[in-house]
């Protein structure tokens, strides 16, 4: 999906993209003012996410047509928890879509029977 060759990628290949790291292991869903002073961290997943629309909508991501949230392991997760909040980011004739490429998921032996 994120290959920029047309024969590889024939879908997505001439779209903007944009990687974006991060450190969040509550999958941008925090958002607590007070610091875990036992661990030292904070949980603030939402402002960092908040952060990158602000970042993305002016400089061309809110006149999109199209538009693809997607994300492997935690940012798996993320895009799921996120879909309403991401596809209200964009005007009603955007089209939107979510991908959860890999995620979290709870292997139960016993829930099986």
């Amino acid at each position: 999906m994120l290959n920029n060759n047309s024969t590889f990628n024939p879908d997505f290949y001439n779209w903007h993209m944009f990687k974006i790291f991060y450190c969040d292991g509550s999958s941008f869903m925090s958002n607590v003012e007070d610091v875990d002073t036992k661990h030292n961290l904070t949980y603030r997943g939402a402002r960092i996410y908040d952060a990158m629309m602000e970042e993305l909508l002016p400089i061309g991501m809110g006149n999109a047509k199209n538009a693809l949230l997607s994300g492997t392991s935690a940012g798996g997760l993320a895009t799921i928890l996120h879909c309403d909040k991401f596809q209200s980011l964009f005007h009603k004739t955007t089209r939107v879509k979510f991908v959860s490429d890999t995620g979290f998921f709870v292997h139960g032996q016993d829930y099986l029977d």
